[in-house]
């Protein structure tokens, strides 16, 4: 399940019904609530990743079914370890924002970045359809290796479906 609603989604009635009707059905395991640190159109929502969790985790502080995350700054810092695969996707070279891709800062987010790259290939950048394109195929432990939030959030799916943690 998907809500987007900015700091709607962030009003403790509607998130806590929303996960109180979820993990009301028996085969539900639990519930996985994802926020970005910067909001689409807001400069800033939470100092970072660590503030945004604890801040959803409040919302439902006596489920420990609901499994709160964050992205430190938005989830395309998790898509910056496949840089290169983006620009061949668009056709385009450009340096990577950083080494580190959950220190890409608040001025500049990785959206921001990959809004830029996919504008000078001339192609609207779409998150749910390029995100997907530029995802395919890759070992997700390239991410995982990078972004601490990325793996706490990997972790956690693949606890919920019996596998194995990445170490």
């Amino acid at each position: 399940m998907s809500v987007d609603g900015g700091a709607e989604l962030l009003k403790q009635e509607k998130l806590s019904v929303l996960v109180r009707n979820h993990l009301s059905r028996p085969s539900v395991l639990g519930v996985v609530g994802l926020v970005d640190v910067v909001a689409p159109g807001e400069r800033k929502r939470f100092a970072n990743a660590a503030e945004a969790i604890a801040t959803l985790r409040a919302l439902i502080p006596e489920e420990p079914r609901f499994h709160a995350h964050a992205a430190q700054h938005d989830v395309e810092a998790w898509l910056l370890p496949y840089w290169d695969v983006a620009c061949r996707k668009v056709g385009r070279r450009k340096q990577i924002p950083g080494a580190n891709p959950e220190a890409v800062n608040h001025g500049h987010p990785p959206s921001w970045h990959f809004n830029e790259l996919y504008r000078l290939g001339n192609i609207r950048y779409d998150k749910p359809r390029d995100a997907a394109a530029i995802l395919r195929g890759q070992d997700l432990r390239l991410s995982a290796n990078s972004c601490p939030q990325f793996k706490a959030l990997l972790n956690t799916l693949l606890s919920l479906s019996g596998c194995p943690r990445i170490p």
